[in-house]
């Protein structure tokens, strides 16, 4: 007989990068999909900077950011990059809770260099 394991840290950021993983993978999917529908697929992307791009796209009206292939391209990469983030949130989280503070602090160092280089992305 085979003894039920019990879900252990592994377990949960395995699935949590799995849920992130296809989650980005279906908005990405389906922004493809409206784009080749919409035949924009051979318009120039917009000249501005990232940011900006995203700010001004999710201020516009929620009919018209559900029917932007953009929408869904762009929540797709931002989700995927976010996943790693979470998952180093998650890890920060089980460390600290087994009391293990040394492999606490190694992640919080790890949290804190991510945060940084995207402030100095954003920067430049």
């Amino acid at each position: 007989m085979s003894k039920k394991e019990p879900h252990t840290l592994e377990h949960h950021i395995s699935l949590l990068l799995r849920i992130g993983i296809t989650a980005s993978g279906l908005l990405i999917s389906v922004g493809l999909v409206l784009l080749f529908i919409q035949g924009s697929w051979d318009a120039a992307p917009p000249s501005m900077n990232g940011w900006l791009l995203l700010q001004k796209m999710f201020a516009a009206p929620l009919d018209e950011l559900l029917a932007s292939p953009q929408f869904y391209l762009y929540s797709g990469i931002l989700l995927l990059m976010a996943t790693p983030i979470v998952r180093v949130l998650f890890t920060i989280y089980g460390f600290a809770k087994e009391k293990d503070w040394r492999y606490t602090i190694i992640s919080s160092i790890v949290l804190a260099v991510i945060f940084i280089s995207i402030a100095f992305s954003i920067v430049h």
